[in-house]
């Protein structure tokens, strides 16, 4: 089973250097395939900032995930992603 977080990913391109934006899209993870979940402070800077898309709770938490060999950041706290995961993790053995 998989699970869905929001991911928080630059709108930084190769060509525009200078654009530092941010966007959301959903992202689905194996619970079985992550190795690390730490905070993002960055994130909550850029959140304060006016960076991330409009909308966002100004409590919002963000955190980092190692997936096999690439990282990704989430929406949620370390804790709240955890959770969720053995969760899942429980689910799948019935």
């Amino acid at each position: 089973m998989i699970v869905k977080f929001i991911e928080v990913y630059s709108n930084k391109t190769f060509s525009n250097k200078k654009s530092e934006g941010f966007s959301l899209r959903e992202v689905y993870i194996n619970p079985k395939s992550v190795s690390m979940i730490r905070s993002e402070p960055k994130m909550r800077r850029h959140l304060t900032e006016g960076d991330l898309p409009s909308g966002l709770d100004e409590r919002m938490e963000f955190s980092r995930i190692s997936v096999e060999s690439s990282q990704i950041v989430v929406v949620g706290s370390p804790h709240v992603i955890e959770q969720t995961l053995k969760e899942t993790k429980h689910l799948l053995k019935g």
